[in-house]
C-alpha cells in the first residue's frame, strides 16, 4: 500500500475531465444504483476497502482534500507539545528510579561494610 503523495497520471486526469455529463446521464437511466453512495462495497468489498484506505493515506498534490489539511493540522499543532510532555515525563520517572536505585544500592553497601 502506497502511503505519501500521490503519482500524477496527465493521461487518467484528462479522461476524468473529458467523460462528460451526457454519458454519465445515460448510465444513470440505465443502472439506477449507478453513481450512489456505497455501491462500490456491495460489487466489489476488497477493491472498495483497498481504495478508502489507499484515500486517506495519500496526498494528491494539485487537489488537496480538506480532510488531510486538518488531520496534518491537528498532528502539527497538538502532537507535538503532546509528545514533549511525554517525553519529559518518561525522562523524569527514569531519572527518578535511576535514583531510587542508586539510594537503594548505597544504602546496601553501606550494611555490608558493618
Amino acid at each position: 500500500m502506497k502511503v505519501g503523495i500521490r503519482t500524477p497520471n496527465i493521461k487518467k486526469r484528462i479522461k476524468a475531465k473529458t467523460t462528460g455529463k451526457l454519458k454519465r446521464s445515460i448510465k444513470r437511466s440505465i443502472n439506477p444504483l449507478y453513481g450512489k453512495k456505497g455501491v462500490g462495497f456491495i460489487k466489489n468489498p476488497n477493491k472498495s476497502v483497498y481504495n478508502h484506505v489507499y484515500k486517506k493515506t495519500t496526498i494528491d498534490l494539485f487537489k488537496p482534500s480538506t480532510s488531510n489539511i486538518w488531520f496534518w493540522l491537528f498532528i502539527g499543532f497538538w502532537w507535538y507539545p503532546i509528545k514533549w510532555i511525554i517525553l519529559l515525563i518518561y525522562l523524569g520517572i527514569k531519572k527518578l528510579f535511576i535514583f531510587l536505585k542508586q539510594k537503594n544500592d548505597g544504602e546496601l553497601n553501606e550494611k555490608n561494610k558493618f
